[in-house]
């Protein structure tokens, strides 16, 4: 029988050679205090801004450079390494594609031409499990994905109450990332407890990018913690948010 699990989740953090990686010590240095058993990074670690199409050919794409953000998302991940490999034991790392990473895979499909010189995989970490865009990954009876779809269009699913929305279309303990929203939902039956979430993203607080003006400010950054985590229930759920990781974390 499987044990329960400390889990540290990291939501999106979008890595990029314009942004601070000041928040990657502040996360290390908080792993080293919390030890946990896993982390799970839910994707988007990197923001690979140079093949946005959200603005591509204004004044404000202007001098976006794809080495650039390859260099900045392993910079950031090795930062946060550096921590890890001092811990005593070693937790289970595991490292989910997003839609971000995955901007590559389109571009190469785009762009025949470009194939074999671009892929997601230009942001593989050395050390981490590195899964898939979409894919599901089961840790203590919790499935983790980027986001999980719904609809013959495969539509993110989202909205108001996402984490309800989760918890009535998956019927089962889930944790997404993407939408840089924070929300829970816990329902029970009898001794079974499904918990569903979505846990915001983990950007440095100054960061307002083009796309998110207005948005920007519903976004929860920070970091989530599952302890005692055993068959789709955790104990206690622990979010610790980007300004108090900070305070705590930036003058060290």
């Amino acid at each position: 029988m499987s044990k329960p699990h400390k889990i540290l989740v990291i939501g999106d953090s979008h890595a990029s050679p314009s942004v601070s990686q000041r928040r990657f010590h502040w996360a290390g240095k908080f792993i080293h205090d919390v030890r946990p058993d896993v982390i799970v990074d839910m994707g988007d670690f990197a923001d690979n801004d140079s093949l946005s199409s959200y603005d591509r050919g204004k004044a404000s794409f202007e001098g976006r450079r794809y080495a650039k953000d390859v260099e900045a998302a392993q910079e950031a991940r090795e930062i946060l390494d550096s921590y890890i490999v001092r811990l005593g034991k070693k937790p289970r790392l595991i490292a989910l594609k997003g839609n971000h990473e995955s901007r590559s895979d389109r571009y190469a499909d785009d762009h025949p031409e470009m194939q074999g010189q671009i892929s997601s995989n230009d942001f593989k970490p050395h050390r981490w499990e590195y899964h898939d865009f979409l894919h599901k990954v089961n840790v203590s009876g919790f499935t983790f994905s980027h986001y999980f779809v719904s609809g013959v269009q495969e539509r993110p699913i989202g909205g108001e109450h996402a984490a309800y929305s989760l918890l009535q279309k998956e019927l089962r303990s889930c944790v997404a990332g993407h939408s840089h929203l924070r929300d829970f939902c816990e329902r029970s039956s009898g001794n079974r407890r499904v918990q569903c979430m979505v846990v915001g993203c983990f950007v440095d607080p100054t960061w307002r990018p083009h796309y998110a003006q207005v948005s920007r400010d519903m976004w929860w950054a920070g970091l989530t913690v599952l302890s005692n985590a055993y068959a789709g229930q955790a104990d206690t759920i622990t979010q610790v948010g980007i300004n108090a990781l900070q305070r705590t974390y930036g003058g060290k």
